[in-house]
């Protein structure tokens, strides 16, 4: 057998496997009617970014695919917390998949959500936790689900590059 055939054989199989995993993402992405108008190979570009931050290639896929069921998150926005996710996932020693669950639970639910979050890894200020109150009060989710990013990425971004 030649190199050639074998190098040949390797590329068509990745070349379906992608194509299966793109189908997988646009699979989600219809399931929840696609509010954000994303679309599945850009959803996978982002997962493949995901794997060069640091991420394993099943990793990446899990969160393209939390990212397409979530409905309510922009491709931006879903590439934003991929990639906190993993820094926070090497600074706190946790599942990747499990950080990036939990953030998207935060932009769904808001202030209970974050609340919960500060509990268990203690990273809002406390002027940061009642401005997220003040604003959760107000009905503003967004802004108090910006304040908790602020925190987030000030104590986290770029640990995936420092832990082992």
């Amino acid at each position: 057998i030649s190199t050639f055939f074998l190098i040949t054989v390797c590329a068509v199989a990745r070349a379906d496997n992608q194509e299966a995993e793109i189908q997988s993402l646009e699979m989600g992405l219809r399931a929840v009617g696609n509010p954000e108008a994303i679309l599945a190979p850009e959803l996978y570009g982002v997962a493949k970014g995901f794997e060069r931050a640091g991420a394993s290639h099943l990793d990446a896929m899990a969160m393209a695919r939390q990212i397409a069921l979530s409905g309510n998150v922009t491709l931006h926005g879903g590439d934003e917390l991929g990639r906190l996710s993993i820094d926070i996932a090497a600074g706190r020693g946790l599942p990747v998949q499990y950080v990036m669950t939990r953030l998207l639970d935060a932009a769904e639910r808001g202030y209970p959500a974050i609340k919960q979050l500060d509990s268990e890894w203690n990273f809002l200020t406390t002027t940061q936790s009642l401005k997220v109150r003040a604003l959760a009060e107000k009905s503003q989710k967004r802004a108090a689900f910006d304040v908790m990013l602020a925190a987030l990425h000030k104590r986290f971004d770029g640990l995936r590059k420092i832990a082992p």
